[in-house]
């Protein structure tokens, strides 16, 4: 699945089946940003802001980001999903998963919580989920950022309790 801003749904890879099979070998859907938030863009820019100066972590493209990976999850129909940023490109299917699912969890990337350190606050705040970092040390390991191996019952719960939180209902 790509995730794409409504006016790049006219790419080729988000054409007809024929279009995609001359540029990719995968399986291809592409799906409106807007429409898997199931929101207006006035409503995601009242939680996507730009950076202020006391909130980096506000960053617009991040938070956004981390939404549409969360909400996608309702398109999904496997176990487990690998998400990755326009930056990253899988170049061949993957036929044996066991590697990344070790004893049947998924296999993660750790990285310090310090490096980013604001990002953990801001989805903090925005889960209303406080206390879960602040007392922890910057060193503590915390799964990294993509390419990622999640969940998707996981992913589909977070979104429900987005939804709940922020007076949405889920589709």
């Amino acid at each position: 699945i790509l995730i794409v801003p409504k006016n790049a749904l006219n790419h080729p890879l988000c054409q007809t089946e024929e279009q995609m099979k001359s540029i990719t070998k995968f399986h291809i859907k592409c799906l409106d940003e807007l429409e898997v938030l199931n929101a207006h863009r006035r409503h995601v820019g009242m939680y996507i802001k730009k950076p202020t100066k006391d909130d980096p972590a506000s960053h617009n493209t991040w938070r956004l980001q981390m939404l549409l990976k969360i909400f996608t999850s309702y398109y999904i129909t496997t176990e487990f999903l690998i998400t990755v940023d326009s930056d990253t490109l899988l170049t061949q299917y993957v036929k044996d998963i066991s590697w990344f699912l070790p004893y049947g969890k998924a296999r993660v990337a750790y990285e310090n919580r310090g490096i980013h350190a604001s990002w953990y606050n801001a989805s903090e705040r925005l889960l209303h989920a406080k206390g879960c970092f602040n007392e922890m040390e910057l060193s503590t390991p915390m799964i990294g950022v993509t390419p990622a191996i999640l969940h998707t019952n996981t992913l589909l719960a977070v979104r429900h309790r987005l939804l709940r939180i922020h007076g949405r209902k889920a589709r």
